[in-house]
């Protein structure tokens, strides 16, 4: 089987570019981008297969590899126009660095489209302030309980690629429905304040890692009332990720109307923001959502109520 190059990668992807910039008449439109490409290995079988991994990434959208059910690796690296490489081929390409952002107004250094940011004549698509170039890694014998896990920045807006990749261990072991898991990590981010654009794919190769969810039962709402109490260390460079909350108090919260129970949220989460330096106590918004049967879309309005009438 063919093997592909990086120079591939990178040429398919500034061709792209190209292709809609003859094509599109909205020159202000942008995307970023981050793909991989799946290859068997010519030395695995069917009982122990195993893959060669090759990701690409334009802007902000991350790829991140879950190794052995144990351990992270980001395999992206944000591209921001405060990084000195970027910084550099900004400026030599006639614009500038503001506030973080290219010309004071793009957050990213490369993307697909954006075009008001390639509009120098006199140079090629690779060298413009924003480019379409990828970044590629490469990365051998992907397989068995491994999960590959692919995210536009919307997920990371308000939890790091550590939390991330914490909370998809948790909600696939024991295995779940991946779409399940997914959906549950967008209704996380958006309780927790994001508001950028989120999609996720993942990617999973050991089918026992995968399973239908099973119903919930009396003892799943009395362990959902309980505050999150987790010590995860993933193998990284970063420091352990260490959370602790006492019991939500389950019997006083039961004889609440809904209204006090959303009252008695906002102002623990509150608390958790400004004396516990966390936006949220991770899951606990879910938690509190399946044991009370409270809509995760009227928590997030009661949440987003309170948190518009505190104290600047």
């Amino acid at each position: 089987m063919k093997q592909f190059t990086a120079q591939e990668f990178v040429e398919t992807c500034i061709n792209a570019d190209s292709d809609f910039l003859r094509t599109n008449t909205a020159h202000d439109d942008g995307t970023t981008a981050v793909f991989i490409l799946l290859e068997p290995t010519q030395s695995s079988h069917d009982s122990n297969k195993k893959y060669q991994l090759t990701v690409g990434n334009i802007g902000d959208s991350r790829c991140l590899l879950i190794a052995n059910k144990s351990t992270v690796q980001q395999l992206t690296e944000d591209h921001l126009p405060s990084l000195e490489h970027e910084h550099k081929r900004i400026v030599k390409a006639g614009g500038f660095v503001s506030s973080g952002r290219v010309d004071g107004a793009l957050a990213v250094s490369r993307a697909f489209g954006d075009f008001v940011f390639k509009d120098n004549m006199m140079l090629p698509l690779a060298n413009q302030r924003v480019v379409s170039t990828p970044d590629v890694v490469r990365v051998e014998n992907i397989g068995g309980s491994d999960m590959v896990l692919l995210c536009c920045d919307g997920i990371f807006e308000c939890l790091s690629s550590q939390q991330v990749a914490a909370f998809i261990l948790e909600k696939c072991n024991p295995p779940m429905d991946p779409a399940q898991v997914l959906c549950e990590l967008m209704e996380l981010s958006l309780s927790l304040g994001s508001q950028d654009n989120m999609t996720a794919t993942l990617i999973l190769f050991d089918p026992d890692t995968a399973a239908q969810p099973a119903k919930g039962s009396d003892d799943d709402k009395g362990q959902a009332t309980k505050g999150v109490e987790e010590k995860i260390t993933l193998g990284t460079s970063e420091p352990e990720v260490e959370i602790r909350f006492g019991e939500m108090p389950h019997n006083a919260l039961l004889k609440m109307t809904t209204h006090d129970r959303l009252d008695f949220l906002a102002a623990y989460t509150q608390f958790a923001r400004r004396y516990c330096n966390l936006k949220c106590p991770l899951d606990a918004l879910l938690r509190f959502s399946k044991a009370y049967k409270i809509d995760m879309a009227t928590i997030i309005q009661s949440l987003l109520s309170s948190s518009s009438d505190k104290p600047k």
